[in-house]
């Protein structure tokens, strides 16, 4: 995916509400009041899962919940594309509503306080960030974190630290922090 592309990546609603169902989202969380109850609900609250930083701060922070209730109910931990990602947005999001920017310097304090540096700009079998060479979005950040999350998990668990929460500001900050590294 180029720079270009990852900035202007567009989410359908109809294919993120079929890739929900595909993907069983839907077994443990509803949607505007339809799917299942054991994970929080989603689509409901103005400001919660209204935009695509909201949606990355969401799933990022509660991955670790979702794995372990995936793993227990037998099901595969799907993998994610940032298309997906956006469609899924689209879908949860009803209309999907811009992000304020990120603060690139706020970024770097969040993304060294966070414990992203101690693992993605040292050699620790994590993706190396010190110079992307892509426009990183955050689309990007979810398909990252459903495609090597339990690895990063396994990393912080070796490290003795806690899974790190995000705020949807703090997605916009650290990405305009790793957008500034290409």
């Amino acid at each position: 995916m180029t720079a270009m592309t990852a900035q202007t990546l567009t989410g359908d609603a109809k294919r993120g509400g079929e890739l929900f169902q595909k993907m069983k989202c839907v077994s443990c969380h509803a949607v505007r009041g339809a799917g299942g109850s054991v994970g929080p609900g989603l689509g409901v609250k103005p400001g919660m899962h209204d935009s695509a930083n909201a949606v990355a701060a969401a799933m990022w922070s509660h991955a670790v919940k979702m794995w372990e209730a995936m793993e227990k109910a037998g099901m595969a931990q799907p993998r994610i594309s940032q298309q997906q990602a956006a469609d899924l947005v689209a879908y949860l999001a009803g209309k999907v509503r811009q992000d304020p920017p990120g603060d690139a310097a706020r970024g770097r304090k969040i993304y060294e306080a966070k414990l992203c540096a101690s693992c993605h700009d040292q050699y620790s079998g994590a993706p190396e960030f010190t110079r992307l060479t892509e426009a990183v979005s955050p689309y990007w950040m979810v398909a990252g974190l459903w495609d090597h999350g339990k690895g990063m998990l396994s990393r912080i668990v070796e490290k003795k630290a806690a899974w790190q929460e995000l705020t949807a500001q703090e997605v916009g900050d650290i990405l305009a922090y790793l957008n500034t590294r290409k």
